[in-house]
Order: C-alpha cells, then sequence, then structure tokens
C-alpha cells in the first residue's frame, strides 16, 4: 500500500478516482500472490514467483482480463470506445499486475533470505539479462510481527494521506 499511495495520488489527481480505487484494491489483495509458490510443491520459495519474468507474466494476464473486461463494456455501453480507453484500460492492467509481484519483491528483498529477481525461468533460452544474483538489505525477517504491523500501519496512513490530500486538491475548498 505503501508503495501504492503516490501512484492514488495522481490517479486521484488526474480525475481517475476509480480506477486509482480499483488498483489499489487489487495490488492490495493480491500483494501475497508470489507466496503461491508455498502451496505448491513443484513451485521453489522464492524461485520464479519472485522475479520480474512473473510479474511481466501476472501484468499480461491482468492486461489480458482488462482487455477483456474493456471490450465487455465497450459493447454493452458501460464504457465508451475511445482510442484511449482501448489502450489505457488494458495497459493500467499490466502496470497492475506487474506492480503487485515488484511490490512483493521489494517487501522481500529487506528480508535475511532476500530474492534473485532477475532469475532465469526454465526453458527460456540464456539471455545476459537473466542472473542468479541474490539481493538482500538483511534488515527484519518475514515472520517479524512488529515489522509487518508496522508496514500495514504506514501503508494505511501514505494510502490515507495519498487519498485525502489528492481530493483536497481536486475540490477547490479554499484554505
Amino acid at each position: 500500500m505503501m508503495l501504492f499511495s503516490p501512484i492514488l495520488f495522481i490517479m486521484v489527481i488526474l480525475d481517475y478516482i476509480l480506477a486509482g480505487i480499483v488498483g489499489l484494491a487489487l495490488v492490495t489483495y493480491f500483494a501475497s500472490l508470489p507466496d503461491m509458490d508455498l502451496q505448491y510443491w513443484f513451485l521453489k520459495h522464492r524461485g520464479f514467483t519472485h522475479t520480474y519474468s512473473f510479474g511481466i507474466l501476472v501484468g499480461s494476464i491482468i492486461g489480458s482480463v482488462s482487455f477483456f473486461i474493456m471490450t465487455m463494456g465497450i459493447n454493452s455501453g458501460v464504457i465508451e470506445e475511445t482510442v484511449f480507453n482501448i489502450v489505457s484500460i488494458p495497459l493500467w492492467g499490466f502496470f497492475l499486475g506487474l506492480f503487485m509481484v515488484l511490490g512483493h519483491i521489494s517487501g522481500d528483498i529487506i528480508t535475511p533470505a532476500g530474492v534473485r529477481p532477475f532469475q532465469k525461468p526454465k526453458y527460456i533460452p540464456n539471455l545476459p539479462i537473466f542472473s542468479d544474483k541474490r539481493y538482500t538489505f538483511d534488515l527484519v525477517y518475514a515472520a517479524n510481527m512488529w515489522a509487518n504491523s508496522g508496514f500495514l500501519v504506514i501503508g494505511v496512513a501514505s494510502v490515507s494521506l495519498a487519498l485525502f490530500s489528492s481530493i483536497y486538491i481536486i475540490s477547490d475548498i479554499p484554505l
């Protein structure tokens, strides 16, 4: 939530309040999506699901779903058929999917175990963009209740500040 608050602020300022709120809801709800590797025996923890490649995959899936929803909205007359909507709605979906994974990776990078965000996926040829280098700031353990509670409080506070300050700016209320 903390990382998404500046984006929410900008979305509200630009008068895309619904898109900003939907984005916040999706990013918050699916924040732990990369940890699905804990539930399936065939996925290594902090393996593929904690990489930029997975972020691009999730972004592509959510962008495709956004395109499908946009098409249904245009066909039913709920969404206006404009070039801006046809381009921006799927791109917003892609961005949200990518952001979910990258936000999770940025949270895991502060743990001692760290992450390997540029790890090469299986069945992909070797390219110079891939690396097995592990990144960590080694600050707190993932199970640290105090750190997790603190990040929750900071996240709620930053989203509240972004939302209320942006609404105040666009509302024309004099000081």
